[in-house]
C-alpha cells in the first residue's frame, strides 16, 4: 500500500520542483548584483532606463562621458559652441599678419565658455587656433586678461607637433598673401562658426627677411661659380696639362657641390618661413652628404694611387702618337678642304656655262644639245661636290676626334658636361647613371621642400640606390683607362 501511495504522489511533487526551477532565473534577474553599499541612495523602484545620450550632440561639441570611481559614469562634458566676430593683429582691422605674430580672436559670450571648461568633467578639453578649417593642436591660447573683453590671444608660430597642418597651410609660398580663414574650437571637435568670415591676410615669406636672405645666398653661390671658374675647386686633381689648359671638371666634386646648395637652399627656405633653424636637417639629409663626402674622398684616393711612373711613361708615349696623329689628320683636311673648294670652283664654272647653253638652246637643234650637254656637265660636277664635302665632314670629324684624345692624354678639360660624363675612351655607363641619379634625387629633394618646408626622409631603398650608385662608379674609377686607346 505505501508503494502504491507514493507512486500517486510522485506527479504532484514533480510538478512543483518544476515550477520552483521554472522561476529561479527570473529571481535571479531580478536580485542586485552585490549589496548596496552603506550610505548609498536607493533607486526608485519605478525609475526607468535612462536614454543614450545624444552622439550627434557629443560630436558638435566635444563633449564626452567619462569613467567616474567604482564604474560609475562621471558626468558629461557639454559645450556650447560659440561665435567667432573677428580676427586681427593688436587692433581691429589690422588683418596682415607675418609668423611670430599674436593673432587676437573676439569671441562673444567667451567668460562662459571659460567657466565651462573649469567644471571637472571639461578639465581635459583645450580650446585651440583653427587655420583654414585645419587645427593646430599644440597652439593654445593664452586665458583673455579681461574677461570682458571676450578675447583669445595666439601666438603664431609652427611647431614640428603640427607639422601636417602648417605644411598644408605653408607649404607653395608665394610671394602674395595668403587669405586664411580663422576660428577656434576644441582640440578633439570642430571649428566654431563665425558670424562673419573672419580672414586674414598671412604673409608666409617675409619680404624683407627673404630679400636679405636671399642677396647672402646669391652671393654665396656667385663666389662659388667665380671660385669654380678661376680655381680647380671642382676640377679632377693631378698634374696641371700645362700650355694654359686647365683640368677636367670632377664628377664627385661636382656632385658635392650639388647637395650643398640644394641642402643650404632648403635649410634657408625652411628657417624664413617656419622659424626652424635648429630641428629642420633629418637623417637623409646627413647620409647624402656624407654619400657625397665619401665619394670625393675616395675618387681622390683613386686618382692618388694611380700616379705611378709607368702609367707616366706609357702616358707621355700616347701623348706622343697622338700628337703626330692630330698633324697628320690637320693636313689632310687641308688637302681635302682645297679639293673641295676646287671641285666647287668647277661647279661654279659649270653652272654658268649651262645657263648660257640654255639661252642658246632656242637657236636650234645643235644648240640645244649642247644644252643638254652642259646641264649634264653641270649634274656631274655637283655630285663631285658632294662626295668631296662628305670627305671633309669626315676629315674634320678624325680631327675633331683625335684632338679631343689629344686632350684626354694631356689631362685637359674639354667641356663641363663631356668631363664629368667621359673617361679616356669617352663617355662611360656608371658616371651617366650616377650623375642622372644625382639630378633626378635632387629635383625630388627640392620640390619636396618647397611643397611641406620640411627636409624630405627619404626612404631606406632610395639612399640604398643612392649609395650603390656611388659606390658603383668608384668601382669602375679604378679601371678606368687614363689614356686614349688608340689604333696602332
Amino acid at each position: 500500500m505505501s508503494t502504491k501511495r507514493s507512486d500517486r504522489r510522485f506527479p504532484w511533487q514533480v510538478m512543483v520542483c518544476a515550477v520552483v526551477l521554472a522561476a529561479l532565473p527570473g529571481l535571479a534577474s531580478a536580485a542586485p548584483a552585490s549589496p548596496p553599499k552603506a550610505g548609498a541612495r536607493a533607486a526608485p523602484h519605478d525609475a526607468e532606463t535612462p536614454a543614450p545620450p545624444d552622439r550627434r550632440a557629443e560630436s558638435a561639441s566635444g563633449g564626452q562621458t567619462q569613467p567616474g570611481k567604482n564604474g560609475e559614469a562621471a558626468a558629461s562634458c557639454e559645450i556650447t559652441p560659440l561665435n567667432v566676430e573677428a580676427a586681427y593683429r593688436e587692433v581691429p582691422g589690422a588683418t596682415d599678419l607675418q609668423l611670430d605674430d599674436v593673432l587676437t580672436v573676439k569671441i562673444p559670450g567667451l567668460s562662459g565658455l571659460m567657466a565651462q571648461l573649469l567644471k571637472p568633467a571639461c578639465k581635459a578639453k583645450k580650446l585651440v587656433l583653427y587655420l583654414d578649417g585645419r587645427p593646430i593642436p599644440d597652439l593654445v591660447a593664452y586665458p583673455p586678461t579681461d574677461p570682458a573683453k571676450e578675447m583669445l590671444y595666439f601666438i603664431l608660430t609652427p611647431t614640428g607637433a603640427s607639422r601636417e597642418a602648417w605644411a598644408h597651410l605653408l607649404g607653395s609660398p608665394g610671394w602674395e598673401r595668403l587669405s586664411t580663414a580663422v576660428s577656434v574650437g576644441l582640440a578633439d571637435g570642430y571649428a566654431f562658426p563665425s558670424v562673419s568670415p573672419a580672414i586674414i591676410r598671412l604673409a608666409v615669406i617675409p619680404h624683407d627677411r627673404f630679400i636679405l636672405w636671399a642677396l647672402l645666398f646669391g652671393a654665396i653661390l656667385i663666389a662659388f661659380l667665380v671660385l669654380a671658374a678661376k680655381s680647380d675647386v671642382l676640377r679632377d686633381a693631378g698634374a696641371p696639362p700645362g700650355g694654359g689648359a686647365r683640368r677636367p671638371f670632377s664628377l664627385s666634386r661636382s656632385q658635392a657641390a650639388w647637395w650643398f646648395f640644394i641642402i643650404l637652399g632648403s635649410y634657408l627656405l625652411i628657417g624664413l618661413v617656419t622659424g626652424d633653424v635648429l630641428g629642420s636637417l633629418t637623417g637623409s639629409v646627413l647620409v647624402l652628404l656624407g654619400i657625397s663626402a665619401g665619394t670625393v674622398v675616395s675618387a681622390a684616393a683613386v686618382d692618388a694611387g694611380q700616379q705611378k711612373p709607368d702609367s707616366q711613361a706609357r702616358k707621355a708615349d700616347v701623348q706622343a702618337q697622338l700628337t703626330v696623329q692630330a698633324a697628320q689628320a690637320s693636313a689632310n683636311l687641308q688637302a681635302v678642304q682645297a679639293a673641295h673648294d676646287a671641285q666647287a670652283a668647277l661647279v661654279e664654272q659649270a653652272a654658268q656655262v649651262a645657263q648660257a647653253a640654255q639661252v642658246a638652246a632656242a637657236a636650234g637643234p645643235a644648240a640645244a644639245q649642247a644644252a643638254e650637254a652642259a646641264n649634264a656637265a653641270h649634274a656631274v660636277q655637283i655630285a663631285r661636290t658632294a662626295q668631296t664635302a662628305a670627305a671633309v665632314a669626315a676629315a674634320t670629324a678624325t680631327l675633331a676626334e683625335k684632338r679631343s684624345q689629344l686632350k684626354a692624354a694631356r689631362n685637359e678639360s674639354e667641356n663641363f658636361l663631356l668631363d664629368i660624363l667621359s673617361d679616356a675612351d669617352g663617355v662611360s655607363f656608371h658616371r651617366f647613371q650616377n650623375a642622372a641619379w644625382t639630378i633626378v634625387l635632387g629635383i625630388i629633394f627640392a620640390c619636396q621642400v618647397y611643397r611641406y618646408l620640411a627636409m624630405p626622409q627619404f626612404d631606406g631603398s632610395l639612399l640604398a640606390l643612392m649609395g650603390i650608385s656611388a659606390g658603383t662608379y668608384l668601382g669602375m674609377k679604378i679601371p678606368e683607362p687614363k689614356v686614349p686607346t688608340i689604333a696602332p
